[in-house]
């Protein structure tokens, strides 16, 4: 039986939903948009990171220069507008191991909770959701936010010596992304393989009327020290409703559905050896 097939409880029908012992997946991210004017996520922020301590205690934020240009002749040239640093702040939750597992990314228009898999532990959808549906209630009336225009769900899957080794050449180093990967199942024409550096990326129509979006990007990487060679596979499910915000009590069900589209894209993307291999439960 397909993971994803329907299965039918009285007058429900619901979604069998695939889960792997062992699946490639390296983090998931969870992100929720909102009209917050400036002056209001600046006046509440440092009540909000006091509350934010109590749970996720290491606070490391990340900050990036923005630089404004033009493009003259095809030529980049810098404006004399000065360059701008816009500050991502982040926050950590560590595990009994002291290690960091989980993190909170709040920007003045965004919330998102990041979930890293711990040693012998890949975690699951929902333990990034239910954290996800006990902080946005909260950041919501903190910041009085009403109208929400993106929810979005990340997912970064690693194919390496570290992940899946089952796919990597003990010899030779190289990922057969061929076996592991449906859209490289045949490459064109006669070859002895796909060699990185490749960034290979698709967007699908989910459901226009909805605002949902899937998009895939398969990079192949060959600059990791000491590392290897290594495949990295984003998946990420969107929801857009710039003209028709979603409001808060709609946010819940937008990323179950999410999820879903998730759940259907991985059973595509991955082939059924692949998926043998991550050890289905």
């Amino acid at each position: 039986m397909n993971p994803l097939d329907p299965v039918v409880q009285g007058e429900n029908t619901i979604a069998r939903r695939a889960t792997y012992k062992k699946p490639p997946v390296i983090e998931r991210a969870a992100t929720v948009t909102a009209h917050i004017p400036p002056e209001v996520f600046f006046a509440r922020f440092e009540s909000w990171k006091s509350e934010i301590l109590k749970d996720f205690p290491d606070y490391d934020p990340i900050q990036q220069w923005l630089i404004n240009y033009t493009n003259r002749e095809e030529v980049p040239v810098l404006d004399e507008v000065p360059p701008q640093v816009r500050v991502t702040h982040r926050f950590w939750k560590r595990n009994l191991q002291n290690q960091r597992f989980m993190s909170m990314r709040v920007l003045p228009n965004r919330l998102t909770l990041n979930l890293h898999p711990e040693y012998n532990d890949p975690h699951r959808y929902e333990e990034l959701r239910d954290a996800l549906m006990r902080w946005f209630p909260l950041w919501v009336a903190h910041f009085s936010a009403t109208e929400f225009p993106q929810v979005h769900l990340d997912y970064i899957n690693l194919l390496a010596a570290e992940t899946t080794p089952q796919f990597v050449e003990p010899k030779t180093g190289a990922v057969h992304i061929g076996q592991a990967l449906t859209v490289f199942a045949s490459g064109p024409g006669k070859n002895q393989g796909i060699t990185p550096p490749y960034d290979c990326q698709m967007g699908l129509a989910i459901d226009r009327e909805r605002g949902s979006f899937f998009r895939l990007r398969i990079l192949g990487l060959d600059s990791r020290p000491n590392r290897g060679a290594a495949v990295r596979i984003d998946f990420q499910a969107v929801t857009d409703r710039h003209d028709s915000p979603l409001t808060a009590s709609e946010i819940r069900g937008e990323v179950e559905f999410l999820h879903e589209v998730m759940i259907e894209k991985f059973e595509a993307v991955f082939t059924d050896a692949a998926k043998i291999s991550f050890q289905s439960v």
